[in-house]
């Protein structure tokens, strides 16, 4: 709600927001097909979150995040795509691209803290692109929480297979299997 405020969302239009929001309950039903039973678990009040495929939800949720972009410097560049978020940071020195993307993932880290989101570290990666002519790359160590993020030769931005080589060689392979 703090956030509608900040936007400018005031007044009647900000109470019936408020109203579609809060008082929620949800709970768990399921039925298995093979059988007659099914079960259900005790309604819980929803404390925080948007209704899954309401219509308000998507714009709810771009204000919501809107600010995350403002969290980082000059050399740190987020991709919000719906809801999967990027960052891409550049650096020509090893050692300084290490500290900007290690400072970078304890931003965002804090900022969804505060924000009360988590990150699915399972979901996360570290691709390292490099120059042609420099086909060495040092891997990056950062873990948060105990838990390491990967470090892969490619990944998939916006549903594009990307490699660390910038060669579209696996995007285009995944199509011909």
């Amino acid at each position: 709600m703090s956030k509608l405020e900040f936007y400018g969302i005031r007044g009647k239009f900000k109470e019936i927001i408020k109203s579609y929001l809060t008082n929620r309950y949800q709970r768990v039903s399921i039925t298995s097909n093979n059988s007659c039973l099914s079960s259900s678990s005790e309604w819980r009040k929803v404390r925080c979150g948007v209704p899954q495929g309401s219509i308000l939800g998507p714009l709810l949720f771009l204000l919501y995040i809107n600010d995350l972009a403002r969290v980082f410097g000059n050399n740190h560049k987020p991709v919000l795509f719906a809801g999967d978020t990027s960052l891409i940071v550049s650096h020509l020195n090893h050692t300084d691209f290490s500290n900007d993307i290690t400072s970078a993932f304890n931003q965002l880290n804090k900022w969804f803290a505060a924000n009360l989101l988590s990150l699915n570290l399972e979901k996360n990666s570290i691709c390292t692109v490099y120059d042609k002519k420099n086909t060495h790359v040092n891997e990056i160590s950062i873990s948060y929480n105990n838990t390491f993020i990967l470090n892969t030769s490619n990944t998939k931005f916006l549903g594009l297979v990307t490699a660390n080589s910038l060669s579209w060689k696996d995007h285009i392979t995944q199509y011909l299997n």
